[in-house]
């Protein structure tokens, strides 16, 4: 789930925390709790430890009171969406709740009750071989560069110019920006080598399109030429 419910009650979420102290970097929340949806209705079960060697509980008895039903509380403090990922993993980002699945159930609660529940279809994500083989990349740029139309350089001068990739929504030719140039001559060929990249990867969220950037240095040199030209 790409949620976290009981982080909209800071104070229990610091309890938590304080009673497991079970923290690290692979459980940032310091606690992993557990969520049921019965007759739509969204009950929060169990809040144990991110240690599954020593997993401990929290008591709900003690963090909720009078809010402790038949081993259940219910999570009628929370309004807003659960975010259910479903399917395969297309995408994987290091980073909390940003991997993209190839479907998303969201479901919508209004004081702990469902109110609505939506499917989101992300499966025209792609991952280009050109981002993830970053020397697949530079053999595509640096073989199309017409090295014997640009000025000769001496062997100790490196030649850097910055583009910007920019993803297309069906992940075909990218849009290609310049960030930092070296000179018009540099730029120009620069932007043209990449405008030839055939395609590139493209993140779906929600069902929406959500456009990327990759960042690539152009390195011109002698010992690049000598490299690529054939």
């Amino acid at each position: 789930m790409f949620s976290n419910p009981l982080e909209t009650l800071p104070d229990k979420a610091k309890f938590a925390r304080d009673f497991l102290n079970n923290w690290d970097t692979s459980c940032w929340r310091g606690y992993i709790a557990y969520w049921q949806l019965t007759d739509n209705k969204l009950y929060l079960t169990n809040i144990v430890s991110c240690s599954f060697a020593n997993r401990h509980a929290v008591p709900l008895a003690t963090l909720f009171g009078d809010q402790f039903n038949k081993g259940w509380v219910l999570a009628d403090w929370f309004s807003g969406d659960l975010i259910s990922p479903r399917g395969k993993l297309l995408r994987y980002y290091h980073d909390a709740y940003k991997s993209i699945y190839a479907y998303e159930m969201v479901y919508q609660f209004n004081q702990g009750t469902l109110s609505s529940k939506t499917v989101f279809d992300n499966r025209k994500t792609k991952i280009s071989t050109y981002e993830v083989d970053n020397g697949k990349l530079k053999h595509f740029v640096y073989s199309r560069i017409a090295w014997n139309k640009l000025p000769t350089l001496p062997t100790d001068l490196v030649i850097k110019v910055f583009v910007r990739i920019i993803s297309h929504p069906e992940g075909g030719k990218p849009a290609i920006k310049l960030i930092k140039g070296a000179g018009s001559v540099w730029d120009t060929e620069a932007v043209r080598v990449m405008r030839l990249l055939p395609e590139w990867s493209v993140d779906y969220i929600s069902g929406k399109f959500r456009p990327t950037a990759y960042h690539f240095p152009i390195l011109f040199s002698e010992a690049n030429k000598k490299r690529y030209v054939k």
